[in-house]
């Protein structure tokens, strides 16, 4: 294998694992925003069955 084609198999992979972090954050942060609501759902029916 040429050394020109490992630089396009390394940066193809970078490239990868770069979209792959950002998917990875991004669920996070939708699952966080997830299980703040949910809380405060809980919260507002707790209050109202007081």
């Amino acid at each position: 294998m040429p050394a020109a084609a490992w630089h396009v198999s390394d940066f193809k992979n970078t490239k990868n694992q770069k979209s792959l972090n950002s998917l990875v954050s991004l669920l996070g942060e939708i699952t966080e925003r997830m299980l703040e609501q949910h809380t405060r759902i809980v919260k507002i029916r707790q209050c109202r069955e007081k």
